[in-house]
C-alpha cells in the first residue's frame, strides 16, 4: 500500500512538472519511472538536436524548420534490464525548402539507429509559415499522437496523425473549421456527424499524394461508400493479402511471391485438404492461394477492412528498369528517380512485383497502372532500410 501511494505521488509530481522553454523550444518530461524518459518537446525555427542530426544525415540538411513536435524516448542512467521495453522516437514538423513547403515524418531509436526519415511533399494541404503542431500525449497509454494546426480564411483546421512504429505515419482525425471531426479507422471505417461509413479508405501517408482527397463530409464518405461498393460488388475481383502465391494448389510448390496486400482476379478454383485453392492473376502473374488469405467484395466488411491496410512503398533508384517478368527478359519502361511504387510481393530469389501507377498515389485499390518486377538492389524502400515483410512468412 505505502509502495502504491508512492508511485501515485510520482505520478502526481511528473504531471505537474513545469514546461521549460528554452527560446522557441518548450520541453516537458511525462515519464521518468527509472528505466523510462519520455519527453515532449514542440519546436519553431530550430529542431531539436536529435532531429536536426536526423535531417541532415537523410537528405534534407537543406531544409529549414517551420515547426515540429517530437516524442524523444530513452533509457535512463542505471535503468538495468530494460529488454522487452520499446524505446521508439518520433517526430512531425514542417519544413521550408527553395520555396516550397513539406510534412516530414520521423523516426528512430536510441542513438539515431533504425532511424526512417519521410518527406511527404505538401498532401495537397496549405502549409506555411502560420502552421503549429503540438504533441497529443496519452497518460493512460502512454502514446502520442501530433496535431497539425492549418490557419485558413474560414477559421483553423486540425489534422490529428500517428506514427505506427512498423506501419509508418497515418491519418486519425480531421476537424474542421466548424468543429466537426471526422475519424479514420483501421478497421476501413470512416465516422462522422454520428454516421459510420465502411469504405477501403487508405489513410497511410505513404500511399497518398493528397489528404484533401480523403472524404470529409459525411456526403463524401457515402458516395465513397456506394461508389466503392459498386465498383466490386459482382466482380471477379478478390483481395490476397500474407500469403504465397504458388504455382500449383498445394503448399508445397514454388513461391512465386510472397503477397503483402494486393488486388487479384479470380480465374478459378481446386478444392483443397483443409480450404479451397483459388486460381488468381496479379497484373500478368498467375498462381494459386489458399482461400484463407481471400477477402471478397460480398463479404464488404472485411473486404474495406483489409484494403485499408498498409501496403509497403519503394522508391526507384534512377535507372531502375520495371521488368515484364522475374526471369529478367523484356524491360517495360525506364522507372524515373524517386518514383513511387506499390510493393505488392518479394519474391526468395530477390525480386519485388510492384505496382507503378499512372499517375501519383491515391491510397484506392484499383487505380491504373503498370504491373512489373524489380530487383530489390534497385530499389530504395521508402520507409526505411528495415524489411518490408515480417520474418515470419507465411508457410501456405
Amino acid at each position: 500500500m505505502k509502495h502504491a501511494v508512492m508511485k501515485v505521488a510520482l505520478m502526481l509530481l511528473v504531471l505537474a512538472m513545469p514546461a521549460v522553454a528554452r527560446g522557441e523550444m518548450t520541453v516537458q518530461t511525462v515519464v521518468e519511472d527509472g528505466r523510462t524518459r519520455t519527453t515532449l518537446v514542440t519546436f519553431e525555427g530550430d529542431a531539436p538536436q536529435a532531429v536536426r542530426s536526423l535531417m541532415d544525415g537523410h537528405g534534407l540538411g537543406d531544409a529549414r524548420c517551420v515547426c515540429g513536435a517530437a516524442l524523444e524516448v530513452e533509457p535512463m542512467a542505471g535503468a538495468g534490464n530494460v529488454d522487452g521495453l520499446l524505446f521508439t522516437s518520433s517526430a512531425l514538423m514542417v519544413v521550408e525548402r527553395g520555396g516550397a513547403y513539406a510534412l516530414v515524418g520521423l523516426r528512430w531509436e536510441p542513438g539515431g539507429s533504425n532511424a526512417r526519415v519521410e518527406d511527404f511533399g505538401a498532401l495537397g494541404l496549405p502549409l506555411g509559415e502560420g502552421c503549429a503542431v503540438s504533441p497529443l500525449w496519452d497518460e493512460n497509454t502512454r502514446l502520442c499522437d501530433f496535431e497539425l494546426l492549418l490557419p485558413t480564411e474560414g477559421g483553423e483546421e486540425r489534422w490529428r496523425l500517428g506514427c505506427h512504429r512498423i506501419s509508418g505515419w497515418q491519418v486519425r482525425e480531421y476537424t474542421d473549421t466548424a468543429g466537426r471531426r471526422t475519424a479514420f479507422a483501421l478497421s476501413g471505417g470512416v465516422e462522422m456527424d454520428g454516421e459510420r461509413f465502411v469504405v477501403p479508405v487508405k489513410t497511410w501517408l505513404a500511399e497518398r499524394t493528397r489528404l484533401d482527397s480523403l472524404p470529409l463530409t459525411a456526403d463524401e464518405a457515402r458516395w465513397l461508400e456506394e461508389e466503392s461498393r459498386a465498383a466490386f460488388e459482382g466482380t471477379d475481383l478478390c483481395l490476397i493479402w500474407g500469403v504465397n502465391l504458388r504455382e500449383e494448389p498445394t503448399s508445397r510448390s514454388r513461391s512465386l511471391g510472397r503477397y503483402h496486400l494486393a488486388l487479384a482476379q479470380v480465374l478459378g478454383w481446386e478444392p483443397g485438404a483443409e480450404t479451397a485453392w483459388h486460381h488468381v492473376r496479379v497484373g500478368d502473374t498467375q498462381g494459386y492461394v489458399s482461400g484463407g488469405y481471400v477477402s471478397f467484395p460480398a463479404n464488404w466488411p472485411d473486404f474495406a477492412y483489409r484494403a485499408s491496410s498498409p501496403c509497403p512503398v519503394t522508391t526507384a533508384a534512377a535507372g531502375s528498369r520495371l521488368m515484364a517478368d522475374m526471369d529478367g527478359g523484356g524491360a517495360l519502361c525506364v522507372l524515373e528517380a524517386g518514383e513511387r511504387l506499390l510493393v505488392l510481393a518479394e519474391t526468395e530469389d530477390g525480386w519485388l512485383h510492384v505496382l507503378a501507377p499512372e499517375d501519383d498515389l491515391d491510397g484506392t485499390l484499383n487505380q491504373p497502372g503498370t504491373y512489373g518486377y524489380l530487383r530489390r538492389e534497385d530499389a530504395a524502400l521508402w520507409l526505411g532500410e528495415e524489411p518490408v515483410f515480417s520474418s515470419c512468412h507465411p508457410v501456405v
